[in-house]
């Protein structure tokens, strides 16, 4: 593909995995200042805080969000996690939803939403 090796591919994607993994994870690695340039899991879960205006929209290096002034660490975790509108409760209505126009959609959601993270 674009004339990489594959190896250097599998590469990428072995590690994209392994680092999906790690900012999704309840590890507390502290790091310091490194994690202004690498990212770390405190980081990220700032980013699933229902409050969606946080920040930390960078996913492997937080340097953009530096730039931009989306960084945001505060010494404790987010109260809640996930999204505060309303969605479908099972597996098939949150396949579909997306796909389904706005009123339509509003109606399949049912009337409660969750607290659970999305990953």
């Amino acid at each position: 593909m674009f004339g990489f090796e594959l190896e250097a591919l599998a590469l990428i994607v072995a590690f994209r995995g392994i680092w999906a993994i790690y900012i999704h994870s309840n590890v507390r690695l502290p790091i310091g200042k490194l994690k202004m340039l690498i990212g770390a899991p405190e980081l990220h879960h700032w980013h699933h805080d229902k409050e969606r205006d946080r920040g930390n929209y960078a996913n492997i290096s937080p340097l953009m969000d530096l730039l931009f002034g989306t960084y945001v660490c505060p010494p404790h975790e987010p109260d809640s996690f996930g999204i505060k509108e309303p969605f479908p409760q099972n597996y098939a209505g949150q396949l579909i939803q997306p796909l389904i126009p706005g009123k339509i959609a509003k109606r399949t959601t049912g009337t409660g939403s969750s607290d659970t993270a999305d990953t």
